[in-house]
């Protein structure tokens, strides 16, 4: 009995349960929503983007001090220098098999880390580049060529 009860402790799906990963997933979504605006304002007609920008701004805020009475907090490693121990996988490591760790940057976030007061509620996701800084160290010179004097 004592091992299906501590199943079932782990494995319940009690109504705070739900709701704390429903909110963990709304703040995704919000984060996702901010990124499409940011890339849509640019487009818009002058008049139209003021006007929108002033009631998104409106809502940016109310939603933030929303996260932060729920301990809540977005993380976004955009041009950051990378790191194996980021809370984000990176989804294009693969394609820079011989690139030294130093000279990659999280390009892109595709997720953001959620937080809970300091503690990681969801990893991200992310893809990479090499940094154009530390790659202008190495350009014409060959990795994999190794001189053996």
């Amino acid at each position: 009995m004592g091992l299906s009860g501590a199943q079932g402790q782990q494995g319940e799906d009690t109504a705070p349960c739900r709701a704390s990963r429903a909110m963990v997933e709304l703040v995704v979504e919000m984060w996702r929503l901010d990124q499409l605006v940011e890339r849509t304002l640019p487009r818009m007609d002058r008049s139209d983007a003021d006007r929108f920008k002033s009631q998104y701004g409106w809502f940016q805020r109310v939603a933030q001090e929303a996260l932060q009475e729920l301990g809540l907090d977005v993380v976004d490693l955009t041009g950051k220098p990378y790191d194996v121990g980021m809370a984000a996988t990176p989804f294009n490591l693969e394609d820079f098999p011989y690139a030294l760790h130093g000279n990659l940057v999280v390009s892109q976030m595709v997720d953001p880390i959620v937080m809970e007061r300091g503690t990681v509620r969801k990893p991200g996701t992310m893809m990479l580049d090499v940094d154009p800084e530390a790659a202008s160290d190495y350009i014409g010179e060959d990795p994999w060529d190794i001189t053996l004097e």
